[in-house]
């Protein structure tokens, strides 16, 4: 009974307080890089780079550090984890995972308390970005930082949801490994928030580059387009996208016929029955053959990784695709 009473106590001290954090900390971490795209955008001439360019890219850092503050406190919820081990450890399907979180009283504390702070300081004019994007709508001010408001609620909303379901699936993917004691570190805790707090004023100078060879890029596909007029354009686009299509498939081929000669290699040393599908009978069966010896069969599939880079994980009800965004532990 005490320890339902203290974590009652936590739920309506600490959820709303996190909410300050992910509200006003990323606002002022954002203030640096904002400055810099902003005096960016006044050389936007020079750089032949339209102005609004800059404030949209000011818009996406601004986003990705809200998006990297809200899963650091959902990875490092104490009381969340433990209440989730304590139910069975198990992830559920998606719309589940969000129907969940929703129901729970932490998620509404720590978003409303989010908008609450971010509205203020909309209402302050303290997001320059969202300013200059909104008022270019033929409506008053006060409606154009409304309007502005209710975007951004719309995404904290999603995301603060997001990044719950996604802390979920990372605590069950670290109890599985034996790897759970990584976020008892108080040391790597507090590395881990001062990496976010640093990384984006730091890194931010250096985007811009990215996108003025971004930018280049598209000029000369708009040249390239111009010289070989518009049919000529998308035959070329076709045609390129074909020949990465067929490689791929070409890769998977030869791949394939490979493990399958290696299976057959094996099987043959351990006095396993080998029974390959052909094309019909892998459709039907959805695999690529079997195994078979003293009565009991095997069957295998060779599938195709999104790429070299994405693992592949088993669980005990499923499997996931790792792919992996910014640090190691950020994944979908």
């Amino acid at each position: 009974m005490e320890k339902r009473d203290k974590a009652i106590r936590s739920t309506f001290i600490l959820y709303p307080l996190r909410g300050f954090v992910i509200a006003f900390v990323p606002w002022l971490t954002h203030v640096l890089p904002f400055r810099h795209m902003r005096n960016l955008s006044m050389q936007s001439e020079l750089l032949a780079i339209p102005e609004f360019i800059f404030y949209l890219f000011s818009l996406l850092i601004l986003a990705l550090i809200y998006n990297s503050f809200s899963l650091y406190f959902a990875t490092y919820d104490r009381e969340q984890r433990e209440k989730f081990f304590e139910e069975g450890g198990e992830t559920l399907s998606y719309f589940k995972e969000r129907r969940l979180a929703i129901k729970g009283a932490p998620f509404w504390l720590e978003l409303l308390s989010a908008l609450l702070f971010s509205g203020l300081l909309i209402t302050a004019g303290g997001f320059g970005e969202i300013d200059y994007l909104v008022f270019l709508l033929p409506v008053s001010r006060p409606l154009a930082r409304l309007i502005g408001f209710a975007f951004l609620a719309l995404y904290l909303f999603l995301l603060i949801l997001d990044r719950r379901c996604e802390a979920r699936r990372y605590w069950q993917q670290l109890f599985e490994h034996g790897d759970l004691a990584r976020l008892e570190s108080k040391a790597r805790m507090a590395l881990r928030g001062l990496a976010i707090v640093i990384l984006y004023p730091v890194a931010t100078p250096v985007l811009p580059m990215l996108l003025y060879f971004a930018i280049n890029l598209v000029t000369i596909v708009i040249g390239l387009a111009d010289a070989l007029s518009a049919v000529g354009f998308l035959l070329t686009a076709f045609a390129i996208i074909g020949a990465i299509y067929l490689w791929k498939r070409l890769r998977f081929a030869r791949i394939t016929r490979k493990i399958e000669r290696q299976i057959a290699a094996a099987a043959e040393r351990f006095d396993y029955k080998l029974r390959l599908f052909q094309k019909d009978e892998r459709v039907l069966h959805n695999c690529n053959g079997f195994l078979e010896k003293n009565g009991k069969r095997y069957y295998f599939k060779i599938m195709a990784s999104p790429s070299r880079f994405t693992p592949l994980y088993f669980m005990q009800n499923g499997a996931y695709y790792l792919y992996k965004f910014g640090t190691k532990n950020h994944f979908r």
